[in-house]
C-alpha cells in the first residue's frame, strides 16, 4: 500500500520457565526472537531484577517498541467474581 508504513510490534509469551519475545513487522514477515529464562525459584509477586533483565535483553537485541502484546498461559486466566441479582423469570 502506498503511503503507509509497516508498524512493528513486540510480542511477549510468558511461560512457567521463560519469557519469549518476538519482534517484527505485523503480518507474516520474519521476526527477531529472544528468550529470557526465569530463575527456578522465581515468584511473580517478588520480581526482583526481572524488569532490568528484560530491559537489558531487549536493548541487547536492538528492540525498542511502544506497542506490545503479552500472552499469558490460559491457566492463569484472570477473573473477577461478580454477584448477579436474582431473576423472577421461570427457569
Amino acid at each position: 500500500m502506498r503511503g503507509r508504513t509497516r508498524k512493528n510490534i513486540l510480542a511477549a509469551v510468558v511461560g512457567e520457565k521463560s519469557i519469549e519475545f518476538a519482534h517484527g513487522p505485523t503480518g507474516r514477515d520474519s521476526a527477531t526472537i529472544a528468550t529470557l529464562a526465569l530463575p527456578t525459584d522465581f515468584q511473580w509477586d517478588k520480581p526482583g531484577d526481572l524488569p532490568q533483565r528484560i530491559k537489558n535483553l531487549l536493548r541487547e537485541k536492538g528492540i525498542a517498541e511502544r506497542r506490545a502484546l503479552v500472552c499469558l498461559p490460559s491457566r492463569w486466566l484472570l477473573t473477577k467474581p461478580m454477584a448477579l441479582p436474582p431473576t423472577n423469570a421461570p427457569a
